[in-house]
Parts: C-alpha cells; structure tokens; sequence
C-alpha cells in the first residue's frame, strides 16, 4: 500500500459542483495538492488514467477503489480496475 506521502486520490465526477462542495474540506485538511479531480463519466475518465499511465510507461496501480455512482453498470466497473490492485 502507498504511504501517505506517496498516494494520490483521483475523484471523477461528472459534476463539477459536487467537487467544490467538498473542496474546502479537502483544502483544510491540507490535502488539495494530493487530489486530482476529473470531470466526465467514471468509465471513460478510468479509461483515460489508464492510457496516460501507459504511455508514460508505467502501469497504473490502486490500493483501493470506491465506486458510488453510475449504479447501473456497478457489475461492469470494476472490471478495469480489480485486475491493476497493488
């Protein structure tokens, strides 16, 4: 699992207003410069944190996910990210 110092949160959300609700509690919690918010639909965004990974030649890793929207494809998500567990 990453130390603290090492890991980083990738929050996708296709809104951006939830975002910056919960934004001042990332910032007080001294946090903000760990997250790396991405607006769009989970499985494309996903998608697209897989392919910046590899071509930077590096293999995308998660110590955890938490998946809490797009209920309907709740059985497809996480096949992209179960088989990159670190």
């Amino acid at each position: 699992m990453a130390s603290m110092a090492a890991f980083t949160l990738v929050a996708i959300d296709p809104d951006t207003e939830s975002y910056e609700v919960g934004r001042p509690f990332i910032e007080k919690a001294g946090v903000a410069h760990k997250v790396d918010f991405r607006e769009g639909k989970g499985l494309e965004k996903l998608d697209d944190l897989l392919a910046e990974e590899a071509a930077a030649g590096r293999e995308a890793a998660f110590d955890f996910a938490f998946v809490d929207a797009d209920k309907p494809n709740y059985t497809i998500t996480p096949d992209p990210i179960s088989s990159r567990w670190s």
